[in-house]
């Protein structure tokens, strides 16, 4: 009798922890992006990176990023952002804008950036879009300011 009561519980977790993910992946995007930099210290330099973005609310997201960038010499740049999705549609154009915190470390300066973006996922199917941004990172300090434009997929 206690090995059937412990079976069913064991059962029950092992449900319920499978259906968290399958919540968290309805709610969630991911995406890839590869672009140019502007302004120092990465300006002309190659940009990529992958990221993601869960909901918190209606349209409202947070998510992080990693990424590097290449120019006369390797650098790293983490970000987490909030973001805000001007439509609820998941099929069509789907413009966001963004800001959060970042760290860079790149070859001639090192240090926290905020960045403030704007851009659009085009979903054309219904887990998979082409992006496009532009992102901004001003600097202070002994920080130079630079900016990005980027092109990608998005995927959910």
């Amino acid at each position: 009798m206690r090995l059937k009561i412990a079976s069913k519980k064991v059962l029950a977790l092992l449900g319920i922890s499978l259906l968290i993910p399958a919540i968290g992946a309805a709610q969630s995007h991911g995406y890839g992006f590869i672009g140019g930099s502007m302004g120092d210290p990465p300006g002309g330099g190659f940009r990529y990176g992958l990221g993601g973005a869960w909901s918190i609310a209606p349209r409202v997201t947070a998510g992080g990023e990693i990424g590097g960038v290449r120019k006369h010499a390797n650098g790293m740049i983490g970000s987490g952002n909030l973001g805000f999705h001007f439509r609820e549609d998941p099929m069509g154009f789907d413009p966001f804008v963004t800001g959060g915190f970042s760290y860079a470390r790149l070859h001639s300066a090192n240090g926290f950036y905020v960045n403030l973006g704007a851009g659009a996922n085009y979903w054309f199917r219904p887990r998979v879009a082409v992006r496009g941004e532009f992102r901004a990172y001003p600097g202070g300090g002994d920080l130079h300011s630079f900016s990005e434009i980027r092109f990608g997929v998005s995927f959910r």
